[in-house]
């Protein structure tokens, strides 16, 4: 299922992503190639086919009407699972232990929440609302968990998830949430320019442990023109073209590039 605005839209064929990136390229004495740097996305564009009947409840002037030029959340509803850029875990006194290789490609289960005092951090370049955890060991936290949110400046805010498919980390399952307003990039144990996600628990009888974790991204986008195509052999089947263009959350150059690096080979050997 995909989901714009709160519609679901029905017989989704196909979906393609597209993201624009500028770099700026500079010559250099001795080369004969420049040299580029990456500045960092433009954001993504999304191309959705599909179609809609007369038996459907979606209609085409309910599509339509989402082309009005406000920016909604697109939510492709799990047809695009991403290991996060960074799984953290904190211990205090102070100590951090990465897990993100762990936590993507699996094989080597890894500790959740083993105290009051530990947080799990869930690091992405872009927003996210869903958290798929593949439990290896089934946690017991009997008051609950406090997820929470990064709003910039080392500020924290209460997350509050629509609903828990892990009972708490008590079974694998997925962590659905909206992603808030004021959701923005921070800094967590030197690692910048990150939307984060941080769970703590308020009593542990047993700790959770992890096999993989995985996130749902989601993009703030306006829907463009719809292009809609009539089968006259099909009176009732109106085949849809949609055009997405992301408002926020490109990609940032720090995260992804360090700095310049040849556009081409460079045949001179200059170094």
């Amino acid at each position: 299922m995909v989901n714009f605005g709160g519609l679901s839209l029905p017989h989704v064929s196909t979906i393609k992503q597209q993201v624009t990136r500028t770099y700026l390229e500079v010559p250099l004495p001795y080369r004969v190639f420049d040299y580029k740097a990456d500045l960092g996305g433009q954001g993504s564009g999304f191309t959705i086919d599909g179609f809609c009947q007369s038996a459907d409840s979606v209609t085409k002037a309910q599509i339509d009407a989402l082309s009005d030029g406000t920016a909604r959340i697109l939510d492709l509803e799990e047809a695009f699972l991403q290991p996060f850029d960074n799984v953290l875990y904190y211990q205090s006194p102070p100590s951090w232990t990465v897990d993100t290789t762990a936590a993507h490609l699996g094989g080597s289960p890894f500790t959740i929440l083993a105290a009051t005092s530990n947080y799990m951090y869930f690091g992405y370049h872009g927003k996210f609302n869903k958290i798929q955890f593949l439990l290896s060991q089934l946690g017991s936290y009997p008051g609950g968990l406090l997820w929470e949110y990064s709003q910039g400046n080392a500020n924290w805010n209460t997350l509050t998830p629509s609903s828990d498919g892990t009972g708490s980390l008590s079974a694998s399952g997925t962590v659905v949430f909206t992603p808030p307003s004021d959701w923005q990039m921070d800094t967590v144990n030197s690692i910048l320019n990150m939307f984060w996600v941080r769970v703590s628990a308020l009593s542990v009888t047993t700790q959770a442990k992890a096999s993989q974790i995985f996130m749902n991204p989601c993009f703030l986008c306006i829907l463009l023109n719809p292009l809609y195509t009539y089968d006259v052999t099909e009176w009732d089947k109106i085949a849809y073209e949609l055009t997405f263009q992301q408002q926020e959350n490109p990609l940032i150059a720090s995260a992804v590039t360090k700095g310049f690096e040849p556009a081409g080979f460079d045949p001179t050997g200059f170094n």
